[in-house]
């Protein structure tokens, strides 16, 4: 072959010598991005979470934390799990500790730990016994364990009089030395040994300097007739001292050798009152390797926490030996009567900002220990059905708490202290906006007299500034002067706010409680009001309610007439009550923000088709309320009948159907679950559809549906089919679903009965 032949053509060459263009780089995607698919995990549940780290790597990376955020060991989890993800645990809830020893160790970036009853039955913690400790006794244990704490300070003294002497120290520094041990009244104490709970704990921190400057200045002689063991002597020449440099630092490093007593004297206060030289149970080591944790939430009636428990949760934050400096919220039913624990347990309750007792057994302390108490970090205080406490023992430890925001107390029937209640809400807690009264059986006038005492009165004329509205300044002004001077109320309770939540389950409320309620002004703050089977709560008091509350988001109340909803001319009410400028406006429902509604309408023809136009005016008032998640309508149980409220407006309920305004409820894109028990419907696969079709987030529906069983299952089964739970019964699932289920294990069980009998 020529060479000609081999050689390149200058095409070939030109095109070998251009280089080709790179590939673009594929544009970042906002989904792929950590940062914000770490945001948008704050809104997903854990289901959710698993289904995203299947999509891809980075999603795999960035919802591990969501997936794993929650663990709760009662799952059944295969430990080796929870240990190889336990960096992503963030709350922990432990229902036996049997073969999770490992767990308890790896996990330590915890802030929520919830403990069951099982997590203490193989528990062994320190001697707690029941003794009835005199002052004395307990004040010879503080010390012993004061003295256990203080190898903190021996190890500086000890590695003080164990250093050779430099140097610069001299004969004269010697001789100082010397002579002042000579002339002191006893010799210096001897070092203790060196303990390995001494090292690496912080014996410099900031919240004790000054209290130990103090102590070395007080003990050096100037300005001071007494002269301290091993301190400089007030006859000494001190002149001559201060003209060597390295006598003095002797002097210096002498001062703070033998002042040692004192100082654990300074810190005795400050050094946690459980010692980490005896053996501690594995949940007293689980709180000691979590800093982070905030919240504590403790469910056990059996057995009590080790003593070693509590005393962990007792050290202050100021302390560098708190195990736990952030812990803000407790959550308990758990009993406590030993003596060595409740103290302990008081201790840790000065630190919280939340505390919520419920069905707790404490042991009563003398009053005198309760006053000497500091709450002043408590604004959440949640007391149900404490036994073995007294209830003025109780109020005494509210009273304790002047940051007080949301106060819920379950008190028994009798016995409630209402006028020192009054008091206190008047003078101790002028932050109060949440006030929880259930089941108190309380009558009408003292419930008067507590909703006087919870705040004064607020006028506002316009009604933009309180639903939140953009306002002029002059509103604004006007609202921030009358809400704190225009008083019809004592001195005491000026600048006080009305209340935001108000509860009285199953009381007496009724006239009374509803004029103070309205005239204090609190119509204006109220957020949430809970008025359950309150027999005294009159279906008019629901409707000014409705009208006069711009802010209410959740309302549990009564039974509701269609007379007071839509009013008749010759209503008795209406005419008696209606002033001579009343206009239809004065009807509307303004609580626009409302989530939860719970009220037994009725009141209407028992025929529906008699009362067409009244249905269609109670459902434009409904869909108002944009903003409803839940929505009841009907009775407390399907197995008691309405109240009768007379012939003339007849006692049935509300009409579901299209035909009766069902269809103006299209507003309600939120609502996730309709209720209607105790008014029976007729409806049809119409509706249902409608229903299916109009109410994206409705999952369940409470309620008999048709009187005709046939048609009942028919319409659940449309339901079902749409991921729309039927419930016909009052709180129980007992739907087509469940029936068909209940049929099929019958049937399979008479098949297995038949084939054992051949």
């Amino acid at each position: 072959m020529s060479a000609f032949a081999v050689t390149p053509s200058t095409q070939a060459l030109a095109s070998a010598a251009t280089p080709s263009p790179s590939p673009l780089p594929r544009p970042v995607r906002a989904l792929e991005l950590p940062e914000i698919l770490s945001l948008i995990g704050r809104y997903l549940s854990q289901r959710d979470a698993l289904s995203c780290v299947l999509v891809s790597r980075t999603w795999h990376d960035s919802f591990q934390p969501v997936l794993w955020g929650h663990v709760e060991t009662a799952n059944e989890i295969p430990p080796e799990d929870i240990i190889s993800h336990a960096r992503y645990i963030r709350s922990l809830s432990l229902a036996d500790l049997t073969g999770l020893e490992m767990v308890l160790e790896k996990c330590t970036r915890l802030e929520t730990l919830i403990l069951w009853p099982d997590a203490f039955e193989n528990e062994e913690d320190e001697e707690d016994e029941d003794d009835e400790m005199e002052d004395e006794d307990e004040e010879n244990i503080v010390r012993e364990e004061v003295a256990s704490k203080a190898n903190v300070l021996t190890l500086l003294s000890g590695g003080r009089e164990n250093e050779p002497q430099g140097s610069g120290s001299s004969s004269s520094s010697n001789s100082i030395r010397t002579t002042e041990l000579s002339q002191s009244p006893q010799p210096p104490p001897a070092p203790h040994p060196v303990g390995q709970q001494g090292l690496g704990l912080d014996t410099t921190s900031s919240n004790r300097i000054d209290s130990v400057a103090t102590k070395v200045r007080r003990d050096s002689g100037v300005g001071d007739d007494t002269v301290g063991v091993g301190c400089i002597h007030k006859g000494a020449d001190w002149d001559s001292l201060t003209k060597n440099p390295s006598a003095i630092t002797t002097i210096e490093e002498n001062m703070e050798l033998l002042s040692v007593q004192e100082q654990k004297s300074a810190l005795a206060l400050e050094i946690p009152s459980f010692s980490q030289s005896k053996p501690q149970s594995q949940l007293t080591n689980l709180i000691l390797r979590n800093r982070n944790i905030t919240r504590v939430e403790v469910y056990v009636e059996r057995k009590s926490p080790g003593g070693s428990f509590w005393r962990a949760l007792a050290v202050p934050p100021t302390s560098p030996w708190c195990p736990c400096p952030r812990l803000s919220a407790f959550q308990s039913l758990v009993n406590l009567q030993v003596y060595k624990h409740i103290k302990p347990f008081l201790q840790m309750c000065t630190r919280l900002e939340s505390l919520d007792l419920e069905r707790c057994s404490l042991r009563q302390l003398d009053d005198s220990y309760y006053t000497s108490l500091d709450f002043s970090k408590m604004k959440e205080l949640r007391f149900g059905r404490i036994k073995d406490t007294s209830l003025q023992t109780q109020l005494l430890i509210m009273q304790r708490c002047p940051e007080l925001r949301s106060l819920e107390w379950r008190v028994p029937r009798l016995g409630f202290p209402v006028q020192e209640f009054c008091e206190s809400l008047r003078t101790s807690w002028p932050k109060l906006t949440t006030l929880v009264l259930p089941e108190s059986r309380l009558t009408d006038s003292e419930l008067a007299q507590i909703v006087v005492s919870s705040g004064c009165a607020i006028t506002v004329d316009t009604a933009k500034s309180m639903t939140g509205a953009k306002a002029s300044s002059e509103d604004r002004v006007y609202f921030s002067i009358n809400n704190r001077v225009n008083c019809s109320s004592p001195d005491s309770t000026k600048g006080k706010m009305g209340l935001t939540r108000f509860e009285a389950r199953r009381s007496d409320f009724a006239h009374e409680s509803f004029r103070a309620l309205k005239e204090r002004g609190h119509f204006k703050t109220l957020r949430n009001l809970d008025l359950y089977q309150c027999p005294g709560l009159a279906s008019w008091m629901i409707a000014e309610i409705l009208c006069g509350c711009p802010l209410l988001e959740s309302f549990d109340g009564h039974q509701l007439f269609a007379q007071h909803i839509v009013p008749h001319s010759n209503s008795n009410y209406w005419s008696n009550n209606r002033n001579n400028n009343h206009n239809s406006k004065d009807n509307l429902w303004v609580c626009r923000g409302m989530r939860y509604l719970d009220l037994h309408f009725t009141g209407f023809s028992n025929e529906p088709e008699h009362d067409v136009e009244r249905q269609w005016q109670v459902f434009a008032q409904l869909a108002r309320l944009e903003n409803l998640v839940y929505l009841s309508i009907g009775g407390k149980s399907a197995r008691v009948p309405p109240v009768n409220v007379g012939s003339r407006y007849g006692n049935g309920g509300l009409d579901l159907r299209l035909r009766s305004g069902l269809g103006q409820l299209c507003t309600l894109k939120k609502l996730r679950m309709l209720r209607f028990t105790g008014a029976e419907q007729q409806m049809t696969v119409e509706d249902i559809m409608w229903m299916i079709e109009n109410l994206p987030e409705l999952k369940i529906v409470q309620g008999k549906l048709h009187p005709d069983q046939v048609e009942q299952e028919k319409l659940e089964r449309l339901l079902e089919s749409n991921k729309i739970s039927a419930w016909t019964m009052y709180n129980q699932p007992y739907g087509a679903g469940y029936k068909r289920q209940q049929q099929q294990q019958q049937h399979q069980q008479q098949q297995m009965h038949g084939e054992s009998s051949v």
